[in-house]
């Protein structure tokens, strides 16, 4: 795991980066507690352990899912839900990123747009804008992150813990608009996949899906952090 200290930072879209969604607005400031997380997404073979010593069930079955294949020990584990992600998390006394976790850790820089910075993407630098057939590909076969990280941006789309909220400001889950959100049972992925063309590759992308959906580029990687409920809902001013 990757460690982030406490800190204040800035999350969300510029009005000069390239693409944006609304959703992706505004830009704001942030304190973040300390937390850690995986290096890359869980694999295959980790999920496994999880699903042998009966904490976590099978990851789904079909055409690109790597959970049916012995061989594909290195691949990101895929076809799974959020609730199967937030499972194999909890088993391992780890929870799932929230959106503001998972942009501080893909992120190295405020102005940097994609984790690797500000060069447009290539094949070279995310797995990306590939057909169907063609699949995901292991865990870290491209070079890292600035932070670290693998597979930020490409192969598997990553769940994280938050409801969606057409906002980017977190608040608090008291709030009636979270509430709602959460009934709604719509819950965010980030990092775009191998499935995605270049405009999802952008820290600040965005998107969502049913909890209880597990397509071929679904995955998801782990945090500890002692203070996640307590730094959820804290945020000054968007900018």
């Amino acid at each position: 795991m990757i460690y982030f200290p406490p800190g204040i930072v800035s999350l969300g879209c510029r009005s000069e980066d390239p693409e944006c969604d609304q959703d992706e607005y505004p830009r704001y400031r942030l304190f973040l507690d300390e937390f850690w997380i995986d290096q890359t997404e869980v694999t295959v073979e980790a999920y496994h352990t999880c699903v042998a010593e009966g904490s976590c069930s099978s990851a789904g079955l079909g055409e690109g899912c790597m959970g049916q294949e012995v061989t594909h020990s290195s691949f990101p584990i895929n076809c799974v839900s959020w609730y199967q992600a937030k499972i194999y998390c909890e088993s391992l006394g780890k929870q799932l990123p929230t959106e503001a976790q998972w942009e501080r850790a893909a992120r190295h820089q405020e102005e940097d747009i994609y984790p690797w910075g500000n060069k447009l993407p290539t094949p070279m630098r995310a797995v990306f804008g590939r057909e169907q057939s063609q699949g995901i590909e292991p865990i870290c076969s491209r070079s890292a992150g600035r932070n670290g990280l693998c597979d930020m941006a490409g192969n598997v789309r990553e769940w994280v813990e938050n409801c969606y909220l057409s906002s980017r400001i977190t608040e608090p889950a008291s709030s009636v608009r979270a509430r709602n959100a959460c009934i709604s049972g719509i819950r965010v992925t980030r990092g775009g996949s191998a499935f995605t063309d270049a405009k999802w590759m952008r820290v600040s992308d965005r998107s969502w899906y049913p909890s209880n959906a597990g397509y071929q580029d679904f995955g998801f990687r782990c945090v500890v952090s002692p203070h996640t409920s307590r730094t959820a809902g804290m945020f000054s001013e968007a900018y």
